[in-house]
């Protein structure tokens, strides 16, 4: 196989691999996070036994909050490996259907296109007789309401 191919063939694998890494290194977390918890629970149970249970409950949940903090951490990097992944395969998804779109649109021939329509001078026409017709519904707020107020005189 030439170097060129197996490189590619290479790249096309790698989510798979990376992905496997990461189920398997999110497996290891989940359990090591499990057998931490179980511990720290036994620990808890244990306080419940002493005469000072409130220091020694707070002290258990203090150090088992430090200890799972990094296994968050390791989990919060994955997530956002996960969503970088997701996101740079989406682009690449979006890229290859607007190539797809701009190759379906494009003319086969020159001669076939449609000529571009002229912009519309319109808009400055529109201004003039706007500006007419908001004096005008202006004039007839007012005299509704000078009627509505001679009426309540």
């Amino acid at each position: 196989m030439p170097p060129v191919r197996w490189a590619a063939w290479l790249l096309a694998l790698m989510p798979l691999v990376a992905g496997a890494d990461e189920a398997a290194e999110r497996a290891r977390i989940t359990a090591e996070r499990q057998a931490l918890v179980d511990r720290f629970d036994a620990e808890e149970r244990a306080c419940q036994h002493r005469f000072a249970v409130t220091a020694c409950v707070n002290d258990v949940r203090l150090r088992r909050r430090n200890a799972l903090a990094p296994l968050r951490e390791r989990e919060l990097q994955l997530d956002d490996a996960d969503r970088l992944r997701r996101a740079e395969q989406r682009r690449r998804d979006l890229a290859r259907k607007q190539a797809a779109r701009a190759a379906a649109s494009a003319p086969a021939s020159p001669a076939s296109s449609v000529p571009a329509r002229a912009p519309a001078a319109a808009p400055v026409a529109a201004l003039r007789t706007a500006a007419p017709r908001a004096r005008q519904a202006s004039a007839a707020s007012a005299a509704v309401d000078d009627a509505r107020a001679e009426r309540a005189a």
